[in-house]
C-alpha cells in the first residue's frame, strides 16, 4: 500500500521527456545519413555525426529517470523482483524479435551463426566478450550495455545515496574508460573500445550523479537561476572547441555533454508545480 502511495505522488519530470525526444530525433538523423542518406563531407555531416552522441546521453537518461522511480525502493525483495521482471520484459521480446529477423536474413544471404553465439545473444551476455559486443542484432550493443547496467543497478542506487560517493565513482569510471582506450583499442580494435560496456559506465554513472546533486539541491529562490548556470557553464567549456577540454579524449567530452544536459531540467525546476501526475512511476 505504501509502494503504491509513493508510486502515485511521483510526478512526470518534463525536462526528461524533452532529452528524451530530443536524444531520440538525434539517433535517428545519425542512422539515416550513415546507412540510407550519406551526405557529402561537409559541415552539415559533421554535425550529424555528433548526434552519435545522443545514445550515452540516453544511457545518462535511463539511469536518472530509473533512480527516480526506485531509489528509495530498491532495496526491497518485491520491489527488486519487480525492477527486473520488468526490465526483462521491456527488453527481451522486442530483442528476441529482431535476433529472430536478423537470423532470418543472415540464412538468406548464407551466412552461418553458431548456435554457441547465438545463445551468447539470448543471454545477453555478449557485451562482456570482445569481438562479440556488436551483438548479432544491429545496434544491439547498446541494449546490451543498458543490460549490463539494470544487473548492478543497486550498486549505482547505493552510490546515489551520497554526492561524495557518487562524484568518486564518476571519477573512477571516467579513468576507466581513458584505460579502455588506451589498452583494448591496440588489443580489440577501436569499435571495442568505444562500444564496451566499461567505456559507457561513465555515462550511466553520470545520470547516477546528477539525480545524486538534484535530490540534495537545496538552492531556494536561485534554483532557476543556479540550475542555467551550472549548465551553461558546463556547455560553453565542452562545447568551446579551442578549450582545453576539446583536447581530451572523445568520450570524456561526450560524458560531461551528458552530464550538463542533466542540469537545466531538474535542478532549474525543483521548485516548480506544473508537472503532471504520473501514474506508475516505476514503469520508467
Amino acid at each position: 500500500m505504501a509502494d503504491t502511495v509513493e508510486t502515485a505522488k511521483r510526478r512526470r519530470i518534463s525536462g526528461l521527456e524533452v532529452l528524451r525526444g530530443y536524444a531520440a530525433f538525434a539517433v535517428l538523423l545519425f542512422h539515416i545519413e550513415a546507412l540510407y542518406l550519406p551526405l557529402p563531407a561537409g559541415a552539415l555531416k559533421s554535425t550529424i555525426e555528433i548526434f552519435s552522441a545522443a545514445v550515452p546521453l540516453f544511457f545518462a537518461l535511463s539511469a536518472y529517470s530509473l533512480l527516480y522511480g526506485y531509489s528509495s525502493r530498491i532495496f526491497d525483495q518485491q520491489s527488486l523482483l519487480r525492477f527486473y521482471v520488468r526490465r526483462v520484459f521491456r527488453i527481451f521480446p522486442l530483442f528476441y524479435l529482431m535476433l529472430a529477423l536478423w537470423q532470418t536474413v543472415r540464412h538468406f544471404d548464407g551466412v552461418w551463426t553458431s548456435r554457441a553465439e547465438i545463445l551468447l545473444n539470448m543471454l545477453f551476455l555478449y557485451p562482456l566478450l570482445p569481438g562479440k559486443h556488436d551483438s548479432l542484432v544491429s545496434a544491439g550493443w547498446s541494449l546490451g550495455n543498458e543490460w549490463m547496467f539494470y544487473l548492478i543497478f543497486p550498486i549505482f542506487a547505493l552510490l546515489a545515496r551520497s554526492s561524495v560517493a557518487s562524484a568518486a565513482a564518476f571519477g573512477v569510471c571516467i579513468l576507466l574508460s581513458l584505460a579502455v582506450f588506451a589498452i583494448a583499442t591496440d588489443m580489440y580494435g577501436a569499435n571495442y573500445s568505444y562500444l564496451s560496456v566499461l567505456n559507457h559506465t561513465m555515462f550511466f554513472q553520470a545520470g547516477v550523479l546528477a539525480y545524486s546533486f538534484a535530490v540534495r539541491a537545496d538552492l531556494g529562490k536561485l534554483q532557476k537561476k543556479s540550475g542555467w548556470l551550472i549548465a551553461g557553464s558546463i556547455g560553453v567549456i565542452v562545447l568551446n572547441r579551442y578549450t582545453l577540454v576539446a583536447k581530451l579524449p572523445h568520450p570524456v567530452c561526450v560524458c560531461l555533454r551528458s552530464l550538463g544536459g542533466m542540469c537545466p531540467f531538474r535542478v532549474a525546476r525543483m521548485d516548480r508545480q506544473r508537472d503532471v501526475t504520473l501514474p506508475g512511476a516505476d514503469q520508467l
